[in-house]
C-alpha cells in the first residue's frame, strides 16, 4: 500500500472508531432517564387491603389508624376502592407506574412510631438493578410524619435522607391516587365522599455514584416519637427509572465485537 493510501485508511480507521462508541453510548444514553415502573419488592409486614370476601377484619391482619383499612373496587362493589388490578398511573406526574403488592397477603410496610411497634423496615429488591431515581408511594395516618430512608446497595454503600409523609387526609401533597374510600374494620361499613384518603408519590433522585451502583434493598423508619400510638407511615410501593447507561457485561459485547470486527476487515484489506 503506498503511504497515501496507508494514511487514508489509517484516518478512516480513526473515524469508524469514534463512530462506533459514539453511536454505542448514544444508544444506551438515549434511555438512561425514562419512565419509572414498579419495582418487585419483599419486606412488607401487615395486610391492609380489604378484598375477596369475608369481613374487614378478616380480610386485613391489621388497621392503619384507629380502625380503618384501604379496600379495592371489587370488595365493595361500586367501583369506589383501589384498581383490582394493583396497578395505576400516578396522577402526580402522570409518567410513573405503581403497583400494589399482592392484595390476598401483606401489601404494605406499615411501620409504627417508636415504643409502638415495629417502626423500622427493608424492602429488598426482587432483582437488583441501577437507578436514577425512585419513586415511593406512601402516606401518613393521624398527622403527617418523618421518615427516613437509607438506600442499599449491593457494594456495601449506602445513603439516607429523610422525607415527610403526608397524613391521607391532607389534600396538599403530591397525590398520586385519590378518592377511593376506606373501610371500617369495626362497622365492616365502607366510607367514601369523592375526596379523601389519598396515596401520595415521593419522588428521590439519585446522584451520578449512587445511580451506577446496584440498588439492593430500601430501608425505612418512621421518625415520630410523640403520638397515641397510631401515628403511622405506610409504604405501599417503589417504583423507578433504570438506569439503562449501566450495561451488563454481556450486553457491551455486541458493541465490542461488531467495532473489532470492523477494524480488522478494514485492515485485511
Amino acid at each position: 500500500m503506498n503511504p497515501r493510501a496507508e494514511k487514508s485508511a489509517t484516518h478512516f480507521e480513526r473515524k469508524m472508531k469514534k463512530l462506533a462508541i459514539a453511536t454505542a453510548f448514544g444508544l444506551l444514553g438515549a434511555v438512561a432517564f425514562g419512565q419509572a415502573n414498579p419495582i418487585s419488592l419483599s419486606g412488607y409486614n401487615q395486610d391492609c387491603i380489604a378484598n375477596g370476601t369475608g369481613t374487614v377484619a378478616q380480610t386485613t391482619t391489621v388497621t392503619l389508624d384507629s380502625y380503618y383499612d384501604f379496600y379495592t373496587q371489587s370488595y365493595y362493589g361500586d367501583g369506589t376502592g383501589l384498581p383490582d388490578s394493583g396497578s395505576f398511573l400516578s396522577s402526580y406526574d402522570g409518567t410513573t407506574n405503581f403497583q400494589f403488592a399482592n392484595y390476598s397477603s401483606n401489601n404494605v410496610l406499615l411501620l409504627f412510631e417508636s415504643g409502638q411497634g415495629t417502626d423500622s423496615g427493608t424492602l429488598s429488591l426482587t432483582t437488583p438493578d441501577a437507578y436514577t431515581n425512585l419513586q415511593f408511594l406512601a402516606d401518613g395516618f393521624n398527622g403527617g410524619h418523618s421518615f427516613n430512608y437509607t438506600l442499599n446497595f449491593a457494594d456495601g454503600s449506602q445513603t439516607t435522607g429523610s422525607l415527610t409523609a403526608n397524613d391521607n387526609f391532607d389534600n396538599s401533597g403530591p397525590i398520586a391516587y385519590y378518592a377511593f374510600g376506606r373501610a371500617n374494620a369495626i362497622t365492616n361499613s365502607e366510607e367514601y365522599d369523592g375526596g379523601p384518603p389519598y396515596l401520595f408519590q415521593y419522588g428521590v433522585t439519585l446522584s451520578q455514584a449512587d445511580s451506577m451502583k446496584s440498588l439492593k434493598s430500601v430501608t425505612f423508619t418512621n421518625n415520630d416519637t410523640n403520638g397515641n400510638g397510631y401515628d403511622t407511615v405506610g409504604i405501599w410501593a417503589i417504583s423507578g427509572t433504570v438506569n439503562q447507561s449501566v450495561p451488563e457485561p454481556a450486553e457491551l459485547a455486541p458493541f465490542a465485537l461488531g467495532a473489532i470486527g470492523l477494524f480488522a476487515r478494514k485492515r485485511r484489506k
